[in-house]
């Protein structure tokens, strides 16, 4: 369900308050006003919220990661978060995103432009899935963080799983993959109904458990019902 427009505006506002989005803190001014615009614009509805936002510029900064890839573009503004934590990091640092609706690609680069930020972004069109795509990727890997956040459907989540941890050409031992919309509430948001990133994690953890350990994090410990999962080989 879509939320209201007093819901958006209070989502709005959240967005930008520095106690809640943890992640402005790490971001310079001239980019903060970017992300507001992305915030204020039609893409608000459907980006990473703030919590996995904070997470995620947060492990940026503390690794600090040099390559990362992102699966799902959207608005542009989960990149552009990671990205500019990239920059300050290490001016070789750089962040490839991939997005299957060229449209998508077309309106978040504006934005990235504006944050000073196309030198550190490569944009991908295509499904993250796509034989064409992924021989790309490994040219430009392996990556040391992933983050997976494009179609939450079912299969498709199973793919990628098996595709950017069975390829050492696109992750390593030391790779962190971030999942969006794990938590079991998030089921919902699989478009062809059959159960999402949730159940892709469990059917796909029961198989490889033995090499990877997962962590899910969800209401009650996490404020955002739609949750963020994180991956790592043991």
């Amino acid at each position: 369900m879509l939320p209201t427009e007093q819901q958006l505006s209070m989502y709005r506002t959240a967005s930008k308050d520095p106690q809640i989005a943890v992640y402005r803190t790490f971001v310079p001014g001239h980019v903060l006003g970017v992300i507001d615009q992305v915030i204020d614009g039609p893409y608000f509805v459907g980006v990473s919220d703030t919590a996995a936002l904070s997470m995620l510029a947060l492990y940026v900064k503390l690794r600090p990661a040099r390559n990362i890839l992102e699966l799902g573009t959207f608005g542009g503004l989960s990149a552009i978060v990671m990205a500019s934590c990239l920059d300050a990091n290490d001016s070789s640092a750089r962040l490839t995103t991939v997005d299957l609706s060229n449209k998508h690609q077309h309106d978040s680069r504006p934005h990235i432009q504006a944050a000073s930020l196309e030198h550190k972004i490569s944009l991908i069109s295509g499904s993250s899935t796509d034989a064409e795509v992924v021989n790309t990727l490994r040219r430009l890997g392996p990556f040391d963080m992933i983050y997976i956040d494009s179609s939450h459907a079912y299969k498709q989540t199973l793919e990628e799983l098996d595709l950017y941890t069975g390829d050492q050409a696109l992750s390593s031992s030391a790779t962190a993959i971030f999942m969006h919309d794990a938590g079991r509430s998030a089921a919902s948001s699989d478009p062809t109904g059959e159960g999402g990133v949730p159940r892709a994690v469990q059917e796909w953890m029961q198989k490889n458990g033995a090499h990877f350990q997962f962590l899910s994090l969800e209401p009650p410990v996490w404020p955002n019902p739609c949750g963020l999962g994180m991956l790592l080989r043991k």
